[in-house]
Formats: structure tokens, C-alpha cells, sequence
């Protein structure tokens, strides 16, 4: 019922044969169907299953197109891997595999493996390189089975427009052909085994707006090409190995939205066009040794930052006045770094935010928080590890007084309360401010 529906879809999508004709695919297709299917699970019978015609009666992940030109029906997608129950797909056995038949769906636009390659190592395989003139999307997530390179004939997917392997064991070197793939929009290859250089050929991506590189073993600098991806909106390169300064090059990313170059070797300290960026709305740089003073840009009109994430950085110096200014601001981490001197009053009057991290510096003087911004705050406030800070403990973890012994005078009991040492300190700062 599934595949009819989808059939259906098509029909009114991609126009109607002849005479509402019953799809039927040719047999050598629907055999090389068949193939996969017991390629990625021996242990189910899919041809006593789903005995006719795959487009009509097959299951759930198979997807049927009619091609005008040819005038035929062609399987334009297969998704394998449970992912849940409203995304039945076809699931993977334990000692799911490729198998070249795969080669024989030339007309596929989108091939999907969910968790299928968790037992029995494979390799990604080079016969995909057949798939070229129509494969659009290839999804490969969370098979930590996979290893191996990626082979030579993936850069020949001229067609593909998204282009992801996260969560498996393929390394070796990025390609160094990658520019090949003009119509890339979507490249993930996050939290796999890669390492080298980041190819300079990324440049070539044009109609890039996701590239995330993520949790790799990556190193070097980052490719001054990079400034070439004029579309992108999502780059991230985080837990890699990469060095040297923040490439200027990412100044000319006018619709970046998201910027996570956290926990790589990056110095240099942060560069104040990062500010600048018209769309920047999250910006990571935690786990650099960045080195040097925050700079003084923050106020700018126009600001989109909603997080700014700069733990660990090896900062020294005062925190700028103007970050207090960032009204959308609603995460900052500043914790784990070398800044002095006071707190900025601005910080308490910003309107968003839920966690604001300045543990772990050298910050002294008179926390500028009102009592009702550190209770909305609540365990999202964290400066904790300043032992010049005073103030805050006041009205967060100092107990109440507690009463000492009663006195009895006549008819009437008096209570004398003990107040603690910082509490008069307060109560002194406060006179003296009047």
C-alpha cells in the first residue's frame, strides 16, 4: 500500500504514462533490487515477501519514478536502516554488505543507509561511480563498520547534491579531487577517521551551504579557497587538529550563520571581523589556544549572535563592555581563561539569556547581579573559581541567619541573629554607594 501511494505521488508529480498504465519495471532492475535487499539482510525472505512488482507491492524505502524520456518506470530511491516507526525502511541484519548489483540502478537519485554496517566491516564501494549521471543524494549514518578510504570514483557523482558519512571508520585523505562535485549544496563528513589537510579544491564548491568537517583527526590550516563558498551557511570544522590563525578568507561568508572552529590549535587570538559577519548568529571558538584580549566589537548594530562559546581559550585581559550589548546574545562561555578585572553591569540586563559561564578567570569585585537575575539565571550562572569575586554567594548559597540562644525578659523573647561576615560587607558597600 505503501509503494502504491508513492506511486500515486509520482504520478502527479512527474506527469502520468500512457492509459494509467500499472508500473512495471524491467526485470534486470527489479533483480538487482532484490539483490540489495539481501545484500543489507540475508535473514529475510524479501522475494517471498514482496513476490510482484517492486513499484506497486515493495516495501516501505523503495521508491518508484516514471522517466518522461525513456517512457519506463525506474527505482529513483532506496533508503535502508530502521530509523523509526513512522520511517518503516527496509531494516539492516547483522552482517549487512554491499553487493555490485547496485551498479545496476542507474537510475537511482538517492541512496540512505541507517545503521545497517554495525557488525561485518565494509568499505565504500568504488562501483558507485556507475551511479553518476542520476544519483543525487548519498546518506551513509552512524555504520561504524565502515572503513577504508573513500575510493576514487565518488568525485565522478557529477549529479550529487548532498553528501553525507558521519559516524564510521572510513579515513585516509579527504579527495583531493572534491571540486569536481559542482553541484554539491551538502557535505558532511563529520565524526569519521579522516586526517591530512583540508583539499584546497573545496574552493570549487560554489553552491555549498553546509560543509561540516567535524571530529576528524584533519590538520594544517584551514584554505584561504574557503572564501569562494559565497553560499554558505553552516561551517563546521570542530575537534580536528588544524592550526595556524583564523583565515581572513572568512570574512567574505556573508550568509555564514553558524561558525564552530572549537577544540583545534587555532592562535592568533580572535579576530574582530568574526563581528562583522552580517548573518553570524552562533559562533564557537572554545579550545584554542587563541591567546591575547577579547576585542572591543560587540556593540555593532545589526549583532545576530545568539551563542559565542569561547572556553578555554588562553584569553587575557578585560571582558569588553560591549558584549553586555548583544540583546539576542542567549549563551556565553568565557570560563577557563586568564580575564581580569570586573564584571561588566551590562551582562545583567541582557534580556535572553539562560547561561552565561565566567568560571575560572581572575575576575575580582562586586558581582552587578540584581537577586531576580541570578534566580531566573539558576544553575545556567556560573562563576565559580574568581576568588576576588563578592556578592553573589549573598542571596545564592549563603544560608539564612540562624538565631542564637534565646534571651527571656519578662513576658517577651528577643532573638539575636548572628550575621555573617560577608553579609555586613554588603550592607556596608550598600551605605556607602548612598
Amino acid at each position: 500500500m505503501a509503494a502504491l501511494c508513492v506511486w500515486l505521488l509520482f504520478l502527479s508529480i512527474n506527469g502520468e504514462p500512457d492509459d494509467y498504465a500499472v508500473p512495471t519495471l524491467e526485470s534486470t532492475e527489479q533483480e538487482a533490487a532484490y539483490k540489495v535487499l539481501e545484500a543489507i539482510n540475508s535473514e529475510i525472505e524479501w522475494r517471498k515477501l514482496y513476490p510482484d512488482n517492486l513499484c506497486t507491492g515493495g516495501p516501505h524505502g523503495v521508491v518508484c519514478g516514471w522517466d518522461t524520456g525513456e517512457e519506463k518506470w525506474h527505482i529513483v530511491e532506496m533508503s535502508l536502516g530502521w530509523v523509526a516507526d513512522s520511517d518503516n525502511n527496509p531494516p539492516c541484519g547483522t552482517n549487512a554488505g554491499f553487493t555490485p548489483h547496485l551498479a545496476d540502478l542507474r537510475h537511482v537519485r538517492k541512496l540512505f543507509f541507517y545503521r545497517c554496517f554495525v557488525n561485518a566491516k565494509v568499505k565504500v564501494p568504488d562501483y558507485l561511480g556507475a551511479l553518476q549521471e542520476n544519483l543525487e543524494e548519498l546518506v551513509f549514518q552512524d555504520n561504524p563498520a565502515m572503513e577504508g578510504t573513500l575510493p576514487a570514483e565518488i568525485v565522478t557523482l557529477s549529479a550529487l547534491r548532498r553528501f553525507i558519512l558521519s559516524g564510521s571508520g572510513v579515513g585516509g585523505s579527504i579527495p583531493a579531487k572534491l571540486g569536481n562535485l559542482k553541484k554539491l549544496q551538502q557535505l558532511v563528513l563529520s565524526d569519521n577517521a579522516f586526517a591530512g589537510k583540508i583539499p584546497c579544491s573545496v574552493g570549487e564548491l560554489k553552491e555549498l551551504v553546509i560543509l561540516d568537517l567535524s571530529r576528524n583527526e584533519l590538520e594544517g590550516a584551514v584554505p584561504s579557497q574557503i572564501s569562494k563558498l559565497v553560499s554558505l551557511a553552516k561551517l563546521d570544522l570542530s575537534f580536528n587538529r588544524l592550526n595556524g590563525t583564523i583565515t581572513p578568507g572568512l570574512a567574505q561568508l556573508k550568509t555564514l550563520e553558524f561558525l564552530d572552529l572549537s577544540h583545534n590549535n587555532f592562535s592568533g587570538g580572535v579576530p574582530s571581523f568574526l563581528a562583522e559577519l552580517p548573518n553570524l548568529a552562533d559562533l564557537h571558538l572554545s579550545g584554542n589556544p587563541l591567546g591575547g584580549a577579547l576585542p572591543d566589537v560587540w556593540g555593532r548594530p545589526g549583532l545576530k549572535l545568539r551563542s559565542l562559546g569561547l572556553s578555554s581559550a588562553e584569553l587575557v585581559g578585560m571582558i569588553p563592555e560591549s558584549i553586555g550589548d548583544m540583546k539576542e546574545l542567549n549563551y556565553i562561555a568565557l570560563d577557563n581563561n586568564r580575564l581580569t578585572g570586573f564584571i561588566p553591569a551590562r551582562f545583567g540586563k541582557m534580556p535572553h539569556v539562560y547561561e552565561m559561564k565566567l568560571s575560572n578567570n581572575d575576575l575580582a569585585g562586586f558581582v552587578p547581579f540584581s537577586i531576580d537575575f541570578v534566580k531566573k539565571m539558576g544553575k545556567g550562572l556560573h562563576l565559580e573559581g574568581n576568588s576576588g569575586l563578592y556578592g553573589y554567594s549573598c542571596y545564592s548559597t549563603l544560608p539564612l541567619p540562624q538565631p542564637t540562644r534565646p534571651q527571656t525578659g519578662g513576658t517577651s523573647q528577643i532573638y539575636t541573629f548572628v550575621l555573617p561576615k560577608l553579609f555586613l560587607q554588603m550592607v556596608f558597600v550598600a551605605l556607602v554607594f548612598v
